[in-house]
């Protein structure tokens, strides 16, 4: 398996050609509708976006993804792939969770979360194999048509700073 930052077109061609399931997913959370129209809205959002990643293999690329951390210490793993997506699901989350997690929380990140369409049970079940096995939300009619998501996260209380543990012994 490669690993390299992902371009427009790769990000491009890889949307346009995602798994029915990967479309159904992303396509209830963005502003577009079709195929080729969330494909290029994917690109124009994410095509040049550095902590945006492809993955494939000598055949080709396969697979979109990456960690983005919107607020401080704190990001959303993401990935979409095609049809060939069970050539690399091995090596792949072994390098998600052996190098994109670990780079990330040995920089202090201590939170690692992920919306997934509450039906896709099978991206469930590969996010909790990633470590994000906490649901924090079952979130109703949080898709464009009203499509149920749930939020699924990791902590690592163990980086977390001071101030966040006593505001969490606070809370309690």
């Amino acid at each position: 398996m490669r690993v390299k930052p992902a371009t427009p077109d790769v990000l491009f061609d890889v949307a346009l050609h995602m798994r029915d399931k990967d479309y159904a997913e992303i396509e209830a959370t963005v502003p577009a509708t079709g195929r080729q129209d969330v494909a290029e809205w994917l690109t124009a959002a994410y095509g040049n976006h550095p902590s945006v990643l492809m993955a494939g293999d000598k055949k080709g690329w396969i697979a979109i993804g990456g960690f983005i951390e919107w607020r401080p210490n704190v990001g959303t793993l993401f990935m979409f792939a095609n049809d060939r997506f069970g050539d690399i699901a091995m090596p792949l989350t072994r390098f998600v969770r052996e190098d994109l997690i670990a780079s990330a929380a040995a920089r202090g990140v201590h939170r690692f979360e992920a919306i997934s369409k509450a039906d896709y049970k099978i991206a469930h079940r590969w996010l909790r194999h990633l470590g994000l096995s906490t649901q924090d939300a079952y979130m109703k009619g949080f898709g464009k048509r009203g499509e149920d998501f749930i939020q699924l996260s990791m902590v690592d209380t163990s980086v977390c700073t001071a101030g966040s543990r006593e505001g969490q012994r606070a809370a309690s």
